[in-house]
């Protein structure tokens, strides 16, 4: 489903509670690739893509949950397939302690997922310089300090890894905030708000290795889960070169 232009939503929303996961990703749709003399393909970025964020929900209890999404970019792919609103979309789900979702017609699914073109590029002022052969170990210990899940880090990292290592190097920024403000969510239950004790956002950016060091990047370690907690994670490739 390609849905239209989203607005904000005046409603209950959730920017970043705490730093978290969900990836949306960022690479660049309707990419012109040339091949230099050197044999590396640039890829002439013109919109910058989000790729997979993924939203889990862990509520305390089985919980029937509205979870509305306001993209203020363009939305390509859902699944499952959301209803639209005047603001975004949204999902009715039955949430279970263990993460599982199960909707109307009973079908269960680990995590809802979009993805979209984002309405700019992220920027990179900080971040890492991983080396390709570093990117599984570097995914470990970072996603573990911003609180995912031995399984969701998996989730993330047979995702990510493989595309961070198209190339030998790679900037590697956590920008949830940056992602926070363009795709915000709001949870329902019974048509009461009901706000996450816990929201753990991890967004990716990839970028290319830039000539003159930026600092590295200092993370905010995720908190402890209590009640209520949703998880997200994502990311993009910003880079401009594939070798």
């Amino acid at each position: 489903m390609r849905a239209p232009l989203l607005t904000r939503r005046a409603a209950l929303t959730l920017t970043s509670a705490a730093l978290i996961a969900g990836l949306a990703a960022c690479a660049t749709a309707d990419q012109d690739d040339r091949e230099d003399d050197h044999g590396h393909r640039d890829r002439q970025t013109e919109e910058p893509v989000a790729y997979k964020p993924v939203l889990y929900l862990y509520p305390p209890e089985q919980t029937d949950i509205e979870v509305a999404l306001d993209y203020a970019g363009e939305l390509t792919f859902t699944y499952p397939e959301p209803a639209v609103t005047s603001t975004g979309v949204s999902w009715q789900v039955t949430a279970s302690p263990d993460g599982t979702l199960t909707d109307a017609g009973s079908r269960s699914y680990p995590y809802l997922f979009w993805e979209g073109i984002n309405p700019a590029l992220m920027t990179q002022t900080e971040g890492f310089v991983v080396q390709a052969h570093e990117v599984t170990a570097f995914l470990e210990d970072k996603l573990a300090v911003l609180g995912l899940t031995e399984r969701e880090a998996a989730e993330f990292i047979t995702f990510w890894a493989p595309r961070i290592q198209a190339t030998e190097q790679a900037l590697i920024t956590f920008a949830a905030e940056q992602h926070a403000a363009i795709a915000r969510y709001s949870f329902t239950t019974d048509g009461e708000p009901l706000t996450p004790e816990v929201f753990i956002r991890v967004y990716l950016v990839i970028g290319d290795v830039p000539a003159d060091p930026v600092p590295e990047q200092e993370l905010i370690p995720g908190p402890s889960r209590e009640g209520f907690t949703a998880v997200e994670w994502g990311g993009c490739d910003q880079r401009t070169t594939t070798s």
